[in-house]
């Protein structure tokens, strides 16, 4: 590592520490945004007979609203 790396590292560590007490409050007293709902599924190369590529996904739901979501299809060919 350089110099300038050593320089950043100790930067965010500083930041880091000043801001540990600091975070993010979903929807303030409604409890609702309180509750994260988080859905994951498989298949296990059913569906791609060709290929036998089992695709893996989940998503993440926070007050009826879609946070974050994730689907691929695995390198590897499903053996059973």
């Amino acid at each position: 590592p350089t110099v300038e790396h050593v320089q950043a590292l100790k930067q965010v560590i500083r930041y880091l520490i000043g801001t540990k007490d600091v975070c993010i409050e979903l929807g303030g007293k409604n409890a609702d945004f309180k509750k994260f709902e988080i859905y994951v599924d498989a298949d296990f190369g059913s569906s791609d007979l060709l290929e036998r590529k089992s695709t893996t996904g989940y998503v993440v739901h926070s007050g009826g609203n879609l946070l974050e979501w994730y689907s691929r299809k695995q390198s590897i060919i499903a053996s059973s």
